[in-house]
């Protein structure tokens, strides 16, 4: 028998092509703001938004290719 499993904090981590374009619906139409952004060559290869307790991730293709190359294919 499986024990129950309390979460107290579900963060997705969201691969998107590039998160510049991401931005604009994230941050200006529901109002998270960006907290943390790393950059991967001249764009953002991941950041972190937040809206009050919810905390969103994005993360670039290319930023996944860089960190593990297993994972690009």
């Amino acid at each position: 028998m499986m024990s129950a499993i309390a979460a107290q904090k579900l963060t997705p981590v969201l691969n998107v092509e590039r998160i510049e374009p991401c931005l604009e619906f994230w941050c200006e139409r529901l109002g998270f703001q960006q907290v943390i952004a790393v950059p991967h060559g001249e764009a953002i290869g991941f950041v972190i938004l937040m809206h009050g307790a919810v905390e969103v991730m994005l993360q670039s293709r290319a930023g996944i290719a860089a960190e593990n190359t297993a994972l690009a294919a």
